[in-house]
């Protein structure tokens, strides 16, 4: 696996514990890319990828919504 956070924790993502704002504006980055890049944006997608696991980044982590009690965590 290229990417060192594994799967992008998308298992812990359900329908009720989502951002909706950035799960939309992920899903809306993707959709441009493809409509911007055409061909070559599956390679776009796929370094993205990528240089996200190099640099630690959870793109799951980030559109799932934060609870109050794991803000103290």
């Amino acid at each position: 696996m290229v990417s060192s956070v594994p799967y992008c924790n998308a298992k812990k993502m359900k329908k009720d514990n989502v951002n909706k704002v950035k799960l939309y504006g992920v899903v809306g980055i993707l959709l441009i890319s493809f409509v911007v890049l055409r061909e070559k944006a599956f390679l776009a997608i796929s370094l993205l990828y990528i240089f996200t696991g190099l640099a630690k980044i959870d793109v799951a982590e980030w559109v799932l919504e934060e609870r109050p009690a794991e803000k103290g965590e």
